[in-house]
């Protein structure tokens, strides 16, 4: 066939390349006085039926479309030395000799992906998938014009004859990236894994393609590369791209299209071409107005790299005991899983843990790690705004999950999501979106159970104590370290040890109750009570029925300011401050509004307040939950077990109850109107901070009030002012 002069009217005048499907040649149309491509088949397979029906397949899938963005087909051919198949000519490199040569910046490359992926989408809108996208099957005249090439495997759903059954086998090395038309139909590296398991597919594996195209465009090398054809197989099915060798410019809607595109399975990948090519147009759009989050990483070589972040973990109050091997076991997960779950029942010490092992692991993170608070109340729709909040994300123009992956990008970070239990389906629904957008991205779950989702794994926590040592001896050294005037009877506190199950948040209650008596009548009692409890026999009973009763003895026992205290504070879904306590319990000075001290330095009534917080977190009545000592920043928060248990004396004192849900109310509504009054002026800043660290109980307001109009607006400015700061 190398001496091919002449076909039909067309004076052959040089060859232009040659592939496993074909060989094409320049040509002069005496006719019309144009030049055109002509195709025609391997001389080894010239006088095979099979293949000729395929090549009359490409002929009728290219007459099939009419688009600018697909080589058109003028006509076919015969004569005595075989068919051919006349084409338009596409001047210019191959995208694959672009790439090598010339390689396209990030404008560039997403505008001439889009285009192809404009023609595969005409193509599919005629039930044609191509099957061999790849670079050099892409033109790219010197016009910036894109056309795609080669429907010589395409399937149809006029015509789809399996060749496997008398294809040959690959004819150039693969590094030449060649089509294989074998067992498997398409070409090493740019093929999905359903076709490299020779299974049947559909649009989606040019999706895929889509991507890899994509990708090489702005990596400036393959998706999935490899030596041998296994290596290249090994990598398409099981590997993933190397994220960080993007450019930083890549918008973050881009690299989220990527992925999209690049999932395993051809049902999750959940894009089509008209998509893609609608992302890919938006993406040019962001860049040419200068109003996008980029994408960055560490790990490219040479990139400039995110500043380094702090991340807002606070340090841990006192030394964890017994727990080195599950922190430990954390750290290691981290390192090599991008979904861990801490879990156990409230009072394990599940948070310390997870606080403990983040503080490690973030120490190695460029992008820091950051603790979410979630509120008690179950609202499916809090979890994404409240993690936005805490990565310091300003402005929900697109949406707040797309401000998230905008803000977390390629960095290296850990989110720690605690209180996952209280809304569950919206914290999954989260974690997976993220870890699927953002490659470098860990996400450490502290929750009850486990999320339950593909890919996450488990630490149980359990009772204290570590491997080699004896059961419960660590736990009796928390014990008598918590409760040191036990120290003279440590044989008796011994024994009640096992009593309190291994649980730290036991301990803690327990603490609050020795003081007053020996361990023998801490015992009696303890026994005494789990019995009008109907807990039954301690030894057999379950560690949370334990906690149970522990909290209500300890809540008894307070004076009653204490239990005033516990029953205002109970009522705040989130962590709260000591403003915030003392506005609901009547503090009129400190209610928002002109002229009030309610955002004001700490006066002597909040460092009172603190000081009574802190007596109730000794006893196992509270926990703070920041290191500010600012009155107005939200600093402290009950324990679960305790909270319910105030909540009961609260709901069970309908007098008091009422007063307490009306201060609280009265608190939000004035606290949205004093800050959501000052959003478009001098203050905007600090009062949108304040919303912010109060916006779950703002929420839990305006749904406990008649009217919750007010508190919503401003919530509802709040979000418009975060918009308008990241437009700006």
């Amino acid at each position: 066939m190398s001496g091919l002069a002449s076909v039909a009217h067309y004076v052959i005048e040089r060859e232009l390349g040659r592939g496993g499907m074909g060989v094409v040649y320049r040509a002069l149309d005496t006719r019309l006085g144009r030049a055109v491509a002509v195709k025609s088949l391997p001389a080894e397979f010239v006088g095979d039926a099979r293949w000729l029906a395929r090549f009359r397949a490409e002929a009728q899938s290219l007459a099939a479309v009419n688009h600018p963005n697909i080589a058109a087909i003028y006509g076919i051919e015969t004569d005595p030395t075989g068919t051919y198949l006349v084409l338009e000519l596409a001047d210019g490199p191959t995208l694959s000799e672009r790439i090598a040569s010339a390689p396209p910046g990030v404008e560039e490359a997403l505008a001439i992906t889009r285009q192809v992926a404009l023609g595969i989408a005409e193509a599919h809108a005629r039930g044609i998938v191509h099957r061999d996208l790849k670079p050099g099957n892409v033109k790219v005249r010197a016009d910036g014009l894109v056309k795609v090439l080669d429907f010589g495997i395409a399937k149809s759903g006029r015509f789809d004859e399996p060749v496997d059954a008398f294809a040959p086998t690959l004819v150039q090395p693969v590094n030449k990236l060649s089509t294989v038309p074998a067992f498997m139909l398409g070409t090493p590296g740019y093929m999905s894994p359903e076709q490299a398991r020779g299974q049947v597919v559909d649009q989606a594996t040019d999706v895929w393609a889509l991507g890899c195209v994509l990708y090489e465009c702005l990596a400036h090398r393959m998706a999935f590369p490899g030596e041998t054809l296994a290596d290249v197989i090994a990598q398409t099915i099981l590997g993933e791209p190397d994220w960080g060798l993007l450019p930083r410019r890549t918008p973050g809607r881009v690299l989220r299209l990527m992925q999209a595109c690049l999932r395993k399975s051809a049902g999750s990948r959940g894009v089509t071409m008209q998509q893609a090519a609608g992302a890919l147009e938006e993406g040019l759009r962001e860049l040419s107005v200068g109003r996008v989050f980029m994408t960055s990483s560490a790990a490219a070589a040479g990139a400039e790299e995110h500043a380094p972040e702090r991340g807002n973990v606070p340090a841990m109050e006192r030394p964890l005991v017994g727990r080195a091997g599950a922190v430990g076991r954390v750290v290691e997960l981290l390192a090599q899983r991008r979904l861990v779950a801490v879990t156990g029942g409230a009072g394990a010490g599940v948070r310390s843990v997870a606080q403990a092992a983040a503080l490690r692991a973030g120490e190695g993170l460029s992008g820091g790690a950051w603790w979410v608070s979630l509120p008690v109340m179950a609202d499916p729709g809090l979890p994404a705004l409240l993690t936005a909040f805490a990565l310091r994300v300003r402005g929900r123009g697109a949406g707040v999950m797309e401000e998230l992956v905008e803000r977390i990008g390629t960095r290296s970070m850990l989110v720690i999501l605690d209180g996952c239990s209280h809304a569950p389906a919206g914290v999954a629904g989260m974690a997976v979106a993220l870890l699927r957008a953002c490659p470098n991205l860990r996400v450490l779950a502290v929750a009850r159970g486990p999320l339950v989702v593909e890919g996450e794994a488990v630490v149980q926590v359990g009772a204290v104590g570590e491997a080699g040592q004896p059961p419960g001896l660590e736990f009796a050294r928390l014990l008598l370290e918590r409760a040191p005037g036990w120290q003279s009877r440590a044989a008796e506190a011994v024994r009640v040890a096992p009593l309190l199950k291994g649980w730290p948040g036991a301990v803690g209650l327990c603490a609050g109750l020795a003081p007053s008596m020996t361990p023998a009548q801490f015992e009696g009692q303890l026994r005494q009570r789990a019995v009008m409890a109907g807990c039954g026999d301690l030894e057999g009973a379950s560690a949370e029925r334990v906690m149970a009763v522990l909290a209500a003895w300890a809540v008894d026992v307070q004076p009653a300011a204490a239990l005033a205290l516990l029953m205002r504070a109970a009522l705040f879904v989130g962590p709260f401050s000591t403003r915030a306590l003392r506005a609901v319990g009547g503090g009129a000075d400190v209610v928002p509004g002109p002229g009030s001290a309610w955002d004001g330095p700490a006066t002597v009534q909040d460092q009172r307040l603190a000081e009574q917080l802190a007596r109730l977190a000794s006893a196992g009545l509270a926990r703070r939950v920041g290191e500010s000592t600012d009155a107005v920043r939200p600093a402290w928060a009950l324990p679960d077990v305790v909270r319910r248990e105030a909540l009961q004396r609260l709901e069970a004192t309908p007098g008091a109850q009422e007063m307490v849900r009306r201060g609280y109310i009265a608190y939000a509504q004035a606290l949205a109107n004093e800050t959501g009054s000052r959003l478009g002026g001098p203050l905007a800043e600090p009062a949108a901070q304040r919303l912010e660290w109060e916006f779950a109980d703002l929420a839990h307001a305006a749904g406990l009030a008649i009217d919750g109009g007010p508190v919503r607006r401003a919530m509802g400015e709040l979000l418009t002012f975060r918009g308008l700061m990241a437009a700006g």
